[in-house]
């Protein structure tokens, strides 16, 4: 993992243990991601795709959130 590069294939867990600030974008989605169980297996494509979000989308405002 490299670990200043946000990619659709990192973990939930990977996303927020790099990026704590992140918390705030899955919150505002209502995603169960943060204190789940499956986070540390679930990567932002799979989240995109459970909660029905444009992946490019969820990783733009990821990356917003990181930039700011």
């Amino acid at each position: 993992m490299e670990s200043n590069k946000l990619t659709a294939d990192l973990t939930v867990n990977e996303v927020q243990a790099l990026w704590p600030q992140t918390v705030a974008v899955f919150r505002d989605y209502a995603a169960a991601c943060v204190g789940c169980d499956l986070a540390a297996f679930c990567t932002i494509t799979e989240v995109a795709q459970e909660y029905k979000i444009e992946v490019g989308y969820l990783l733009a405002e990821l990356q917003a959130i990181i930039e700011s």
